[in-house]
Parts: structure tokens; sequence; C-alpha cells
């Protein structure tokens, strides 16, 4: 596709393959453009809100590297002369002096090991044992999951709105060379199909899907108008 040979994101090539397959190539095209720029929006404004905070944070550091490196030592240098006992401000600063340097010691190897984890191990992952993995993370899981139902239902959407059947549809996410999740689960659900599975019973085998979505039944129009409404709850929460 011209699109993944001139380095457009995946998401938005992906959204492009599957829109040629249901005949909807003007609205996707629009709907597309309209994500990239939400998207967009929503980087910058991340970016601002984690401004401030990173500011505090090296402000902190700075003003702690001050009190600790020239404030203090004189303060503890007139209470020896004076022989009077640290007061609890000191010990503080003391405590935390000897404390900060292991935490950061400890986010340095934790952000090594985890580094080299992802290089040697979770990148060679299969696509769909990666998103089980991911799904488990604390907090983030929730996001995850419901970003992969919302993909996996508007594209099936489109498509059984297009006149096709689950089976064709399927072909269609298995014949997807721009996304390999999307490659994966098609090939995946063909292959539970063929061996006699409902659609329905292996689509909730996936823990990466939502819980509604995994409760899907029936097919056609009727799973086509469930699936939207789906997406329009996704939509709004």
């Amino acid at each position: 596709m011209i699109l993944a040979e001139l380095k457009f994101k995946k998401d938005l090539v992906s959204y492009v393959y599957f829109a040629e397959q249901h005949g909807g190539l003007a609205h996707t095209l629009t709907e597309g453009s309209d994500m990239v720029l939400k998207r967009e929006a929503d980087y910058q404004r991340l970016k601002r809100l984690a401004a401030y905070p990173i500011f505090l944070v090296l402000l902190t550091f700075i003003l702690f590297f001050f009190v600790n490196r020239i404030l203090l030592p004189k303060f503890n240098s007139l209470f020896t002369d004076m022989n009077l006992a640290p007061n609890i401000f000191m010990e503080t600063i003391a405590a935390a002096a000897h404390i900060i340097p292991f935490t950061l010691y400890f986010l340095l190897s934790l952000t090594t090991v985890l580094s080299l984890y992802y290089i040697v191990s979770f990148k060679n992952l299969h696509p769909l044992k990666q998103k089980k993995k991911l799904v488990k993370l604390p907090f983030a899981g929730k996001f995850i999951r419901l970003f992969y139902s919302h993909y996996f239902s508007v594209q099936l959407s489109y498509l059984f709105s297009g006149g096709l059947s689950v089976l064709s549809a399927l072909k269609v996410f298995e014949q997807n060379l721009h996304e390999p999740f999307s490659r994966e689960i098609g090939k995946d659900l063909i292959s539970k199909l063929a061996a006699g599975q409902d659609f329905d019973g292996a689509v909730g085998e996936y823990p990466f899907f939502d819980a509604e979505l995994r409760e899907l039944s029936g097919t056609g129009k009727r799973m086509a108008s469930w699936i939207r409404s789906f997406i329009f709850t996704a939509g709004t929460a």
C-alpha cells in the first residue's frame, strides 16, 4: 500500500486497508484524519500537562541538592559547635540523602531490565501473546483492552455492513499485512471456526477484548448492530 511506503502511521494504514475492502474509503479517510488530528491534540495536551510536574520534580531535586550540599553542612557545624542535637528537619534531610541515590539506582536498574526484556523477549513474542501480557498491566491494562476491543469492533462492523460473512470478514483480517495483530487474530479465529467452535465462544477466549464484546452472539446485521452500540458506548466512556 502506498500509505505504508510513505511511512504513515500503522493504525491509519490499517484503517484505509479495511476501507478498501468494505467500500467506505471516503468516509474512512475523513474519520482516519480526524482520529490522527485528535491523537496529535491529545499528545500535545499530555505534553503540556506533564511539563509542570516534571519541572516541579527537577526544581525539588535542585533545591534538595542545594540544601544537602551547602546549607546542611553549615547547620551541622553550627549545631556541633553549640553542642546541640540535630533537629528533625536535619535528620530528615540526612536520611533522604542516603535513600534517594538507592532509589535512583533502583529505577535505573528497573528501566534497564525492562528494556532488555522488551528487546530480548517481549518483542519476539507472538502478537496475540503480547496483547495478553499487556492487558495484565495494572491501570493501563483496562485502557489497552478497551482500545483493542474498539479497534476490532469498528473494523468488523464496517465489514459486516458491507455485506461480508463472518468468514469473509476474518479473511480480510488475515490478509492485512500492515498490522500483525489484525493478521494473527484473523488467522486464529478462522482456525477456531474450522475446528467447530462458535464465533462468540472463540472471541470470548481472548482476554484483551472487553467483557461485553466477548459476550456477543449472532451474525450479520444483528451482530453489526450490536457492535455499533458497543462502539458508541466505548466512544462516550
